[in-house]
């Protein structure tokens, strides 16, 4: 029973850990947080492949599809900026996903978008499940 255990919490840390670096990736996590019911939720995770020599990065997600940016700068993986038509600028530095909106959207005014840590991500993701 013991190692049944065990071996459940060696499966829930190795769930854990985000393994995208493995492929030169790195990925991106978002929540929406609802203003008027007090909680947030899931969107999506997003793999983001960056080109350095190129000043590229495409965005594949669940949520959005696949998109590449062209107008970027790129220093390394966990340091680069887009910024897309509608002027919206996005991600990393550090290793910290960022986004920032080109526009005032009327979602803007209900609900908040955010990015966030992977354990945040699941976490976020347990707490609208068991609400």
């Amino acid at each position: 029973m013991r190692s049944l255990l065990y071996f459940l919490a060696a499966l829930f840390v190795i769930y854990l850990i985000d393994w995208s670096f493995l492929t030169g990736t790195i990925r991106g996590y978002e929540i929406v947080c609802y203003q008027d019911i007090i909680a947030c939720r899931i969107i999506a995770s997003s793999v983001y492949k960056v080109n350095v020599e190129n000043q590229t990065v495409v965005q594949k997600s669940e949520y959005r599809g696949a998109v590449s940016y062209k107008n970027c700068s790129v220093f390394s993986r966990k340091n680069w900026e887009c910024t897309h038509e509608s002027g919206a600028v996005l991600g990393f530095i550090n290793g910290d996903h960022f986004y920032t909106s080109g526009s005032q959207e009327t979602w803007d005014r209900i609900a908040t978008y955010k990015q966030v840590s992977r354990l945040e991500y699941i976490y976020t993701g347990l707490a609208w499940w068991f609400k």
